[in-house]
């Protein structure tokens, strides 16, 4: 029965705040005195603090309108309970991890994350928990490439990196990005990132925050990185990270990076098999070293996170891949599917998962089969839609009670024309969905706070206080 009224209560509020009438908190909240303590398990509304953005650094609290920091993480604390740090593997260690944390992380970089710590146990409305996420890909440090890449400077050798260079704009601006991607079966990047967790698992059981709390005490997360592109999703570039770019000259589309001849080309020699195997490398010693911490394996919602199609290697030296004599593209007019083929021959694929499956939900299974007890499932593309919850992603899969399950806003959302409709739909989708924890953007958080009369910030509140009382912990 009140597994019923409860239902029905959240769809009564759906229904309430879908006419501006939400529930009624107190605005601003009271600080909290006593504030409740740190609960174990990471509930409720987290804020997005991206270490990459050099004003999370320095910013400083502010009242309505906070347009001049729309990354600051020390606004309205009030509406959250939890901080998700995110920073790139270079940032954290840009000199080789051979020797240690103390001679490889960057001491600027530990102080900038001694403030996150610091405002996290220090701020008027009790302690918050932290969730922390260290991507690779992208992220990777010069001195793991140049190991991959160079056999005098590996560890154990290696040698397969994807050197990813992407060609995009108008016939009025051209763009050029060159990056490093490894290929996380390398054994040198397996074995440096393995090392680099342990040492950093190391440094939050050896730093304290100015008040002397350790760090390891208010860290309840982990995210489970090392299979990345430029964020923390687990993920791989496929065919829609191919770019084409506009010839000023003709003003024809021409495809400029192909990726898929380079994951089947002789260095790399892609296969699921290869992708899994690493990433439950991984994931195992992240969980054998973070034992007090939950882990989370952070997924797209929706087909196309790895290359589509599994190489097979039927031999030790026979490699054979399907779909070898065609190129893919990602071509705007082209991205609702029915592939497209232009002039020079560039396709758009049209995934097809009974042909190609996406090996998300196979981590999703492993994760909850072989990581447990603490491990959440965190979906990145959670929106106004209510496709995009976990339920309509997995319908198979039965997360709970094996996981938590958790979400992230979609930051396409900012660009909604009706963006406190898109960020309402959002929060509503999260609990409606019985999600344990959702991350939200500083700037989302600060829309929501600054519009106390159209009652999104007590939608906000109410969310975060019926999160942590889906994951079992009463607010």
């Amino acid at each position: 029965m009140k597994k019923i009224i409860f239902t029905l209560s959240l769809a009564v509020y759906s229904i309430l705040c879908s006419f501006g009438q939400c529930l009624q908190f107190q605005y601003p909240p009271p600080p909290c005195n006593p504030c409740p303590v740190i609960t174990e398990k990471p509930c409720g509304i987290y804020v997005i603090v991206n270490l990459e953005n050099p004003v999370v650094a320095s910013c400083s609290t502010g009242a309505c309108p906070v347009n001049l920091h729309p990354f600051c993480y020390k606004n309205y604390p009030e509406y959250y309970n939890g901080i998700f740090i995110k920073f790139r593997w270079k940032d954290l260690q840009p000199l080789t991890g051979s020797n240690g944390w103390q001679n490889s992380f960057d001491p600027a970089f530990l102080t900038t994350l001694l403030s996150v710590f610091d405002f996290a146990e220090n701020n008027p409305y009790g302690v918050k928990q932290i969730s922390i996420g260290i991507v690779a890909g992208n992220g990777t440090p010069d001195w793991v490439i140049n190991g991959m890449l160079n056999q005098a400077h590996c560890f154990g050798c290696g040698g397969n990196s994807l050197n990813y260079i992407a060609h995009f704009g108008s016939a009025n601006a051209q763009v050029q990005i060159i990056d490093n991607y490894p290929v996380p079966w390398d054994g040198n990047f397996t074995g440096a990132y393995n090392q680099m967790m342990l040492d950093f698992h190391t440094y939050l059981m050896s730093a304290h925050t100015s008040n002397g709390t350790l760090y390891n005490n208010l860290v309840k997360m982990i995210k489970l990185t090392g299979v990345n592109i430029n964020y923390e999703e687990t993920r791989l570039l496929n065919q829609d990270d191919s770019f084409y770019y506009t010839d000023p000259a003709t003003g024809n589309n021409t495809c400029a990076t192909d990726v898929i001849p380079l994951w089947q080309g002789p260095l790399v020699q892609y296969t699921h098999d290869k992708v899994v195997n690493a990433w439950a490398l991984m994931a195992t010693n992240t969980k054998n070293i973070f034992t007090s911490q939950f882990l989370n394996l952070v997924i797209l919602p929706t087909p196309g996170a790895f290359p589509p199609f599994d190489c097979q290697m039927p031999g030790p030296n026979t490699f054979v891949c399907p779909l070898s004599s065609q190129q893919y593209c990602y071509i705007p007019s082209c991205y609702s599917g029915q592939g497209c083929v232009l002039n020079n021959d560039c396709h758009h694929y049209n995934y097809d998962p009974a042909a190609f499956p996406d090996i998300t939900e196979q981590l999703v299974r492993y994760s909850l089969l072989n990581l447990g007890p603490k491990i959440a499932i965190n979906s990145t593309f959670l929106n106004k839609n209510p496709n995009s919850t976990m339920q309509i992603i997995f319908p198979n899969t039965n997360i709970p009670p094996y996981g938590m399950i958790g979400y992230q806003q979609l930051e396409m959302d900012y660009y909604n024309a009706w963006p406190d409709i898109a960020f309402k739909n959002t929060v509503l989708n999260a609990v409606n969905s019985r999600g344990q924890f959702l991350e939200l953007f500083p700037a989302t958080i600060s829309w929501f706070a600054c519009r106390p009369e159209s009652g999104y910030a007590n939608l906000m509140d109410w969310a975060n206080r019926t999160m942590q009382n889906q994951c079992g912990v009463p607010h």
